[in-house]
């Protein structure tokens, strides 16, 4: 249920800026330099993107440095409720690709150990078998099962390749 006058709202179209003012008006928990305690922030919206077109979906978004937005009614217009299986692997998935930016991957904030940063997409792996790459921001069901279906044996499309893990593991050192 949404409570009344929370400026939540069913079916709209949200803009960054709302997302940002309600989560500041929800949010409880900071990360706290002094204990070491990190706070990642998640808000799943029933409602879409203002930024939206017919030709291209925002399903999440990681902003803020420790904030994801989650669009549901974006998810399930591209989800079959036949495949509800599928569907919570869509989400899962894009779940992790916007940690990974917020973990700072593809040049945002964790120095890449080698160049592997897509030039037309930016903030995006070039290798199309990394969770990073571009195509996994608008990720649907379908998507994934055809994924399934062109390497039955491989979870690759749903990992961090080689040169994300080498870029986290840097961090990890320092």
């Amino acid at each position: 249920a949404i409570a009344q006058g929370s400026g939540l709202e069913a079916n709209h179209a949200y803009t960054l800026e709302e997302v940002k003012a309600l989560e500041e008006r929800y949010r409880q928990r900071y990360k706290n330099p002094d204990d070491g305690t990190a706070v990642i922030h998640i808000l799943v919206f029933n409602g879409r993107y203002a930024a939206d077109t017919a030709l291209q979906k925002t399903l999440a978004l990681a902003y803020r440095g420790s904030s994801v937005v989650m669009f549901q009614e974006t998810l399930n217009s591209t989800c079959d409720p036949q495949k509800q299986l599928l569907c919570d692997l869509t989400a899962s998935t894009i779940l992790v690709h916007e940690l990974g930016h917020l973990f700072g991957l593809v040049n945002m904030g964790a120095k890449m150990q080698k160049p592997h940063e897509d030039s037309a997409h930016g903030h995006h792996d070039s290798n199309p078998d990394c969770l990073m790459f571009w195509a996994h921001d608008a990720l649907t069901p379908a998507d994934i099962e055809k994924a399934q279906r062109d390497k039955p044996n491989s979870v690759s499309a749903y990992l961090f390749d080689q040169a994300c893990l080498d870029d986290l593991k840097a961090v990890r050192l320092q």
